[in-house]
């Protein structure tokens, strides 16, 4: 008796009885259901729809948080917050215009991102650790604003991370800070391991101090020249050699 035909796994198989993938009758090829099924979003991108956070931004209402960070030329970039206010129980740390990183709201902890000091934890205060005149000031909670505010034999200097948009200033130790390290142009020199602290600008728009081996050629031993440090926005504070 030849085989029934309703159970053949070949041509001619049965499309009532197969329980393998469908198959087109006039081709003999599987067909392909292109129907995406329920929930899956096929809209296509709608410019006017709120911005997510780290997106950049004109004014708070492209943002989907309602918070465009505007820093000057640098422009605008939607995150948490764009001001102590908008953060219950602490403050609003700066967004990071290289990298797009969006602001947010903090406790208000060492080296956060505050407005002023009443935002701080306990014991701390705000102060400038960047400040690019008319363009961006990054201010954090830290140990001090001036030497006052630390104890006898510590001397209050900034701690300044460029890459990040960040730092704080804190009460540290006389003749402590390793060749690299952040200090106060107008009163670091004691506080810096070389007692060097060399002001050192980038484009014209921002100062800073940095720890570093000389300030000037008289300060290398003799037929070496002082090779002035400098601001890099990737790697930091370079500071000063002799060679």
């Amino acid at each position: 008796m030849p085989p029934d035909d309703t159970t053949s796994t070949g041509p001619g198989i049965d499309e009532t009885t197969s329980t393998g993938p469908d198959l087109d009758p006039t081709t003999g090829f599987t067909t392909v259901d292109t129907d995406p099924g329920p929930g899956t979003d096929t809209e296509p991108f709608d410019p006017d729809d709120p911005l997510p956070n780290g997106a950049q931004c004109s004014v708070d209402e492209d943002c989907a948080s309602l918070n465009c960070y505007e820093a000057g030329p640098l422009g605008g970039i939607c995150g948490e917050c764009d001001e102590d206010a908008d953060c219950p129980g602490g403050g609003c740390t700066i967004p990071n215009p290289l990298t797009s990183e969006p602001s947010e709201c903090n406790d208000g902890s060492f080296g956060s991102g505050c407005e002023t000091s009443a935002v701080c934890t306990p014991g701390l205060v705000c102060n400038p650790v960047i400040d690019v005149e008319g363009i961006l000031e990054v201010s954090t909670c830290g140990d001090c604003i001036n030497d006052m505010d630390c104890l006898p034999g510590e001397t209050c200097q900034p701690d300044t991370d460029i890459a990040n948009f960040a730092g704080q200033w804190e009460c540290v130790g006389e003749n402590s800070l390793p060749n690299g390290h952040g200090c106060d142009p107008d009163n670091g020199a004691n506080a810096c391991m070389s007692g060097e602290c060399e002001e050192v600008t980038f484009m014209a728009l921002l100062d800073l101090g940095v720890c570093g081996e000389c300030d000037n050629d008289q300060d290398c031993p003799p037929g070496d020249v002082c090779v002035h440090g400098d601001i890099d926005l990737t790697m930091g504070l370079i500071p000063s050699f002799c060679e």
